[in-house]
């Protein structure tokens, strides 16, 4: 699984980087085999007046279930993105289990 965090109009230092893209892994690790790339992309939209304008829009993608786009705003960058992947976790499951449920009949 390969996890991208990308940042528009906002400066987080390495470290913090760095937890996302911990945050994020350990979120999805029961999925790895599900799961090929996470890219995520935090962007301030006030700038520094602050306020909840904390964006982030995670997409999640892999071979059998496809894309799964979620967005979520949030005050703080950690925090949205822990709820966002937990929404994007919930889609994920739902996903796989609908595919595990469909059988087709095969008609001779």
């Amino acid at each position: 699984m390969k996890v991208i965090v990308r940042t528009h109009h906002i400066d987080l230092p390495a470290w913090q980087l760095a937890d996302l893209a911990r945050r994020i892994e350990l979120a999805f690790s029961r999925l790895t085999h599900a799961i090929r790339v996470v890219d995520c992309m935090v962007t301030d939209i006030n700038g520094p007046r602050g306020g909840a304008d904390k964006h982030v829009r995670l997409r999640v993608s892999g071979r059998h279930v496809g894309a799964v786009v979620v967005e979520e705003l949030g005050v703080d960058a950690l925090t949205t993105v822990s709820s966002a992947c937990v929404r994007a976790e919930r889609a994920l499951l739902r996903r796989l289990a609908r595919r595990r449920a469909f059988v087709p009949v095969s008609i001779h």
